[in-house]
């Protein structure tokens, strides 16, 4: 009886062992991919984690500025310079986006405006506390004597 329990759970285990990798290989390989696929796959994954680096990096920079500038320790104009240059690197299409649809004649002059929106839309759905809000307003009339000046 012993002997006939030991033969079988050897049987068993040597199907296990010889059929388990044919499995383990669909799983890893699924039917169509090749080794260049799957570097492909790899690549374009790499390439995803990328863009969420700078687009984090970006975030953090524009969420810096706009911080500052509620505080009042850096103009607009500085500002929109640290930003616009954070887009260039990080966030190109970003840029694209504010050249064709944010009126201006220069980029740095369209980042002014687009960190002055972003701040009046968090003015508008009371995320600003009174400070903040006489803050904005100044930098609103730092634009208005840019734009005046030019």
């Amino acid at each position: 009886m012993r002997a006939a329990l030991a033969a079988l759970l050897l049987t068993v285990g040597l199907a296990l062992f010889v059929l388990l990798p044919s499995c383990e290989d669909q799983r890893v390989f699924p039917r169509g991919d090749t080794w260049i696929d799957l570097l492909s796959i790899h690549e374009e994954g790499a390439q995803l984690d990328e863009a969420v680096v700078k687009l984090r990096r970006f975030q953090a920079v524009q969420r810096q500025a706009e911080e500052d500038l509620l505080k009042g320790t850096r103009t607009l104009a500085e500002a929109a310079e640290v930003v616009l240059e954070s887009a260039r690197y990080d966030n190109p299409q970003l840029l694209r986006w504010v050249e064709r649809n944010v009126p201006a004649r220069t980029d740095h002059e369209r980042m002014m405006r687009v960190l002055l929106g972003r701040l009046s839309a968090a003015e508008m759905v009371g995320l600003l506390s009174p400070a903040q809000k006489d803050q904005l307003d100044c930098l609103r009339c730092e634009l208005a004597s840019a734009l005046a000046l030019k």
